[in-house]
């Protein structure tokens, strides 16, 4: 399958270019979810793991900006397309985000 695959896209690297800007448009989230999903990605506080189907407000999935969107604007180090960069972007639940919301990321 990789090697039919190969035919039709020359290379498996993704560079800068292809991840930056708005992260809820970008064709990637959906291969990153599906990747965690097969991963058993856990969520960083509740230790649940990453779904869906989760039940319940506090497991609602929610997508959190590792980096906090206004740390980065503040820092002046950083373009507004490049704090939405999908590398920038973490799965979790509610009761998760909104327990680090506008943290850096060293305080949690």
């Amino acid at each position: 399958m990789v090697a039919n695959l190969r035919k039709y896209v020359p290379s498996f690297d993704i560079t800068p270019e292809m991840i930056e800007g708005k992260y809820r448009w970008h064709s990637f989230l959906s291969l990153i979810f599906a990747i965690s999903r097969k991963k058993n990605a856990k969520d960083w506080f509740t230790g649940t793991i990453i779904s869906s189907t989760n039940v319940g407000p506090e497991h609602q999935l929610e997508l959190y900006h590792i980096f906090p969107k206004a740390i980065l604007k503040t820092s002046g180090d950083f373009k507004t397309h490049e704090t939405d960069d999908i590398a920038n972007i973490a799965f979790l639940s509610q009761k998760a985000n909104r327990t680090i919301l506008k943290s850096k990321p060293d305080d949690y």
